[in-house]
């Protein structure tokens, strides 16, 4: 299929509206006018819900132009009163309105949204820039796309007013369109592909760390309704505690650890391996350390319409961890979640370093993952060193891993329900296997088993169902990852989610080696681990 914005099925839905709308509207006289109400509202909330995803057009107006001495004030619908333009140069009206095109004969206003320019010289609607968050204008919708109709049809002269404003803006400039495009989505239509629609910023990024990040992500929101996170308020105040709590791992932050010029902290304990397949609490190690998110002022490559602070940045999200034998064998005796012996291999204590990229210097989405063990193999978990597969006593050691990948997304339709991700890259650890003195845990020789980089490869799918757009609340999701001819799958569904709060069931399954056999190091049988996971805070639910 040809690949065009993820506009283009919104759009179209929207433009049929618009046009089973003008039907009904030209035969009133037969049509009840509880269908009219019914078409006015479910395009209303389709401009509430979908601004960024429809291929609207706006022009900014100070409040002392001609324009508006001319219409002075507009009847609200709903017995609303009037609404009375500003006439001054402290606001500025943005219009939205659609082009003439297919099935549209003439251009279509359909809302205005009012802005106080800050008097200190913060800005307004024109100089609303790429990067930093808006501190200043109060943005606010007066004439909805009801009032907008009504004046239409009972005050038409004021309608047409500003319609052949908008006429007579374009008749000045005849050799390019003065308007500016509301649309939020890279259109294309030269390149075809059959995977679906991708953003140009970080949107796509910020989504699936929403769904899946055990960190805190920064979000707007919205400050009429008290929520948001970019996906419509709910009524529910941004907590200032933001936690993901499981079996195997703990995240939390706080409001007082984010900072203005662009970052924010938190603290994690975790049980995972990040490059060797072995399931969590399975590790034989713990890593305890501090997450810092940086985000810098980044150009975007959308209109200023709908520009998206975080989502526009360059962002930097780091992690330091130091990483520490530990034997957890009690805690999965006691509480049957992981079904998998203990691995064989023993982590040297190390010090880490994550680190994720938002498309430095026009690259793709970047990971980084290094682990620098000291050398020491004289204090294993367990105290009597075992044998495995008939090797002389002794333990396999990991000392130093890492990985490289790059990120990419997409979309897999234009109601965003589907959302994929894909990390393609490398990865690398050592075995190190360190012989002991019978009875001791003094070594007497040590022997490299394991020092090579392979391939990795990992998918991630989540579901988002609903009517599209930015309301859609994510629902389930799996991941597939692929390393050293072995699968770990994640798979995640929620269970109860409201206000600040989301409930999940997970479940991580580690496949035996896929067409070889298995190392000394590794357990043959692979495994399975159930957790329930809960967050709060990350972002707001319905």
């Amino acid at each position: 299929m040809k690949f065009n914005s993820l506009s283009v099925g919104k759009t179209m839905k929207f433009s049929k509206l618009l046009f089973i709308f003008a039907a009904l509207f030209a035969t009133t006289s037969v049509v009840s006018a509880q269908s009219v109400e019914d078409q006015i509202r479910k395009i209303d909330i389709k401009l509430r819900k979908d601004q960024k995803y429809l291929n609207l057009y706006y022009y900014n107006v100070l409040g002392s132009d001609r324009l508006f001495g001319d219409i002075d004030s507009v009847k609200l619908a709903d017995n609303r009163g009037y609404f009375k333009f500003k006439q001054d140069d402290l606001h500025e009206y943005r219009i939205y309105f659609l082009m003439e095109g297919v099935e549209i004969e003439d251009i279509v206003i359909l809302y205005v949204l009012e802005e106080s320019k800050d008097t200190s010289g913060q800005g307004s609607f024109m100089d609303l820039g790429g990067g930093g968050q808006a501190q200043g204008p109060e943005r606010t919708w007066v004439l909805r796309f009801k009032d907008v109709f009504f004046m239409k049809q009972d005050e038409s002269a004021k309608y047409n007013i500003m319609k052949d404003y908008l006429d007579s803006i374009r008749i000045v400039n005849p050799d390019q369109n003065p308007f500016q495009s509301a649309l939020q989505i890279e259109p294309d239509d030269e390149v075809e592909t059959s995977l679906g629609m991708t953003y140009r910023n970080n949107k796509d990024y910020l989504d699936n760390s929403y769904t899946t990040s055990e960190h805190y992500y920064p979000f707007e929101v919205d400050e009429k309704s008290g929520g948001g996170g970019g996906r419509g308020g709910t009524g529910v105040e941004k907590p200032a505690f933001r936690f993901d709590v499981g079996f195997s791992s703990l995240t939390f932050s706080h409001e007082m650890l984010d900072l203005d010029f662009g970052a924010t902290f938190g603290i994690e304990a975790n049980t995972s391996a990040k490059v060797i397949n072995v399931l969590p609490l399975k590790t034989n190690a713990l890593n305890i350390g501090a997450r810092a998110l940086v985000w810098l002022e980044g150009d975007s490559p959308y209109p200023e319409a709908m520009r998206d602070p975080y989502a526009d940045a360059l962002m930097f999200d780091a992690k330091f961890y130091y990483k520490m034998p530990m034997d957890f064998s009690s805690v999965t005796d006691a509480v049957p979640i992981v079904f998998s012996d203990n691995s064989p291999i023993e982590y040297s204590p190390s010090i880490v370093f994550d680190l994720t990229m938002t498309k430095p210097f026009g690259m793709p989405f970047i990971n980084l993952y290094y682990s620098k063990g000291f050398v020491r193999f004289t204090d294993p978990v367990f105290e009597t060193p075992p044998v495995y597969h008939s090797a002389a006593p002794g333990r396999m050691w990991t000392v130093d891993q890492w990985q490289a990948t790059f990120s990419f997304f997409w979309n897999g339709s234009p109601n965003l329900n589907h959302r994929f991700r894909i990390d393609i890259g490398a990865g690398y650890h050592d075995i190190v296997q360190a012989i002991y003195s019978p009875g001791s845990n003094d070594t007497t020789e040590t022997n490299n088993l394991e020092l090579t980089v392979k391939p990795v490869l990992q998918l991630h799918y989540n579901f988002y169902p609903g009517d599209g757009g930015d309301d859609n609340q994510e629902f389930a999701g799996v991941s597939a990852r692929f390393f050293d001819l072995r699968l770990l799958a994640t798979a995640w569904l929620r269970l109860y989610e409201f206000g600040s709060s989301q409930i999940r069931f997970m479940a991580r399954l580690i496949t035996p080696p896929i067409g070889r056999d298995d190392h000394n190091w590794e357990k043959p049988n692979g495994g399975a681990m159930f957790e329930l996971r809960y967050r709060y805070g990350m972002k707001m639910y319905e």
